[in-house]
């Protein structure tokens, strides 16, 4: 039986990031390389809020890859209410 039109998927994992409001009231998120692959209408959680991916592009840092990171343009969910 396939979900209801208005599920969110499952979470798959957990992983260190960062995460900052715009004042256009997205975010943006750096996401850990293990996430990949990221793709639009997946959710990503802090435990607290929770967002769903529009874009996610991988970044490299040349000779450092410990700093890689995915980065994600999101929008909570729910949109936080003024």
């Amino acid at each position: 039986m396939p979900p209801p039109p208005d599920a969110r998927p499952t979470p798959r994992g957990t992983w260190p990031g960062a995460a900052a409001k715009q004042t256009d009231g997205s975010w943006t998120l750096r996401v850990d390389p293990e996430a990949w692959p990221l793709k639009p209408g997946d959710v990503l959680s802090d435990g607290t809020l929770t967002w769903t991916v529009v874009t996610a592009l991988p970044k490299t840092v040349p000779g450092y890859g410990a700093a890689d990171y995915i980065a994600v343009v999101a929008s909570e969910n729910p949109p936080e209410v003024p």
